[in-house]
């Protein structure tokens, strides 16, 4: 229970903090040019990674494409149901592109952590001289 714990854990607090963020009813303007998108495509790149790391119970060795595709799967639908949730909370509202960028920001995240993984794989595999 305590190893669950300690991979889901954060993964459902990130959550939380999304919801909660995502259902605020008025957000502070962004500074310099940032969008909402660039927000969605970071806060659901990061999620995928939590998601990555529970779904290969921590280990670099476990990430496999099925790990990488459920967490991509797991970030992308949760943001479509944020999304879909904001339609019952004015001045929020649903937008497409919002969930296009929620699901890039994921496949990106698990794309460089996955990258990561084989850099850290191969770090710790003897090497013959």
């Amino acid at each position: 229970m305590n190893r669950v714990t300690s991979l889901w854990g954060p993964v459902l607090a990130y959550m939380l903090v999304l919801l909660v963020a995502q259902l605020w009813p008025n957000v502070p303007e962004l500074p310099g040019g940032i969008t909402d998108k660039h927000e969605h495509f970071f806060f659901y790149g990061i999620l995928s990674v939590l998601a990555l790391r529970a779904l290969a119970k921590g280990q670099w060795r476990r990430m496999t494409i099925a790990a990488a595709l459920g967490a991509i799967a797991y970030a992308s639908l949760y943001g479509v149901f944020l999304e879909f949730c904001q339609r019952f909370f004015p001045p929020r509202s649903y937008e497409v592109l919002d969930m296009v960028a929620d699901t890039i920001g994921s496949a990106i995240g698990v794309g460089l952590a996955w990258a990561w993984s084989i850099i850290r794989r191969r770090s710790e595999t003897p090497h013959a001289l």
